[in-house]
C-alpha cells in the first residue's frame, strides 16, 4: 500500500515532467527525473518511451537503485537512466532528487570548451558547485558510476556535449 509521503512525491516528481516540459527543456524522450523516496532504498523514475506531457503519477517508475521494479508498473526503464539516477543514490544518501535534461541551452553551455561561465549575478549562485564530465557515449555500464566520481560533492553537472545533472533535496 502507498503512502501519504510516496503519493505526493509522486505528484511532485509527475509535475515537475510537465514544468520542464512547458518550459521546453526535454529532449523527445530522452531526458529524465527521478525521486529517492525517504527512508527507502527506492526511487520513482521517468518511465521510457514516455513525453513528459504525458507524464502521471501513476506512471512514473517505483524500482530499487539497481532498476529492479518495486511494484507492479507496466512502463519500461532506460537503462541510461537508472545507471545515471541508481548510481547518484547509492553513493549520497542526501540526495533526494536528480534530473539530468539535454535542453537546448543546456546542451550549448555542454558543448563550450570554456564550460559555464560566472558572467553574472544569475550564474554565481552556482560558483563552486559545478563539476564536468566528459561524454563517454551512451550511460550504459559503469558510466553511472564514472557520473558519479566526477561529480563529486557538487550539486550541478555540465555533461560534455551531452547535457546537465542537478541534484538536491
Amino acid at each position: 500500500m502507498m503512502g501519504t509521503i510516496e503519493q505526493t512525491l509522486r505528484e511532485e516528481l509527475a509535475a515537475a515532467h510537465h514544468i520542464i516540459h512547458y518550459h521546453g527543456w526535454d529532449d523527445l524522450l530522452a531526458t529524465h527525473l527521478s525521486a529517492r523516496i525517504p527512508g527507502t532504498d527506492h526511487l520513482l523514475i521517468t518511465p521510457m518511451n514516455v513525453a513528459f506531457e504525458a507524464v502521471s503519477a501513476s506512471r512514473l517508475i517505483k524500482c530499487d537503485f539497481d532498476g529492479n521494479f518495486v511494484d507492479n508498473n507496466q512502463e519500461h526503464l532506460m537503462p541510461q537512466a537508472i545507471n545515471i539516477h541508481g548510481a547518484i543514490y547509492k553513493n549520497s544518501q542526501t540526495i533526494m532528487s536528480a534530473m539530468h535534461t539535454h535542453s537546448i541551452d543546456g546542451v550549448a553551455v555542454s558543448s563550450l570548451e570554456c564550460g559555464f561561465l560566472f558572467s553574472n549575478q544569475r550564474a554565481l549562485r552556482f560558483y563552486n558547485d559545478v563539476a564536468y564530465h566528459d561524454y563517454d557515449g551512451l550511460a550504459l555500464v559503469n558510466e553511472g558510476e564514472n557520473i558519479v566520481k566526477s561529480l563529486g560533492h557538487n550539486r550541478v553537472m555540465v555533461l560534455r556535449n551531452h547535457g546537465l545533472v542537478t541534484t538536491g533535496k
